[in-house]
């Protein structure tokens, strides 16, 4: 079955993973609105930004995007480049030899550790 043809069990669409992360990042938007860009200009970033950042489950996106909400001075909408540091930890961890992986290479807060030792074992599996 192809990704456009997924559907839930009560027969709903489902989204594919491209739209969940598209999905977020409209969310994010709405806290750090790009007023000096036109719509399409907004529409040609965004569609960079899901061609970077689909190679990352959804679930690691959106937490990353979280915690870069709720990171005291954040002012701007985060760049590719700021959103893969918040993703590093979480891929560290989930792609690491099974021990924990690497320290974050980025501070994170304590509820965000916990969340992601919650959340990890639920998505670290294929």
């Amino acid at each position: 079955m192809s990704e456009q043809n997924l559907v839930k069990i009560d027969g709903s669409p489902a989204l594919t993973p491209r739209d969940e992360i598209a999905a977020h990042l409209g969310r994010l938007r709405l806290h750090y609105p790009m007023r000096e860009m036109s719509e399409e200009h907004v529409r040609l970033v965004m569609e960079d930004y899901l061609d970077d950042l689909e190679q990352f489950r959804p679930e690691l996106i959106e937490m990353a995007l979280r915690h870069y909400r709720r990171t005291p001075g954040t002012k701007w909408f985060p760049t590719v480049g700021e959103i893969m540091a918040c993703l590093r930890p979480l891929t560290t961890r989930v792609y690491s030899d099974g021990r924990g992986g690497h320290p974050p290479r980025v501070p994170l807060s304590k509820s965000f550790d916990r969340r992601i030792a919650e959340v990890i074992p639920r998505i670290a599996k294929p």
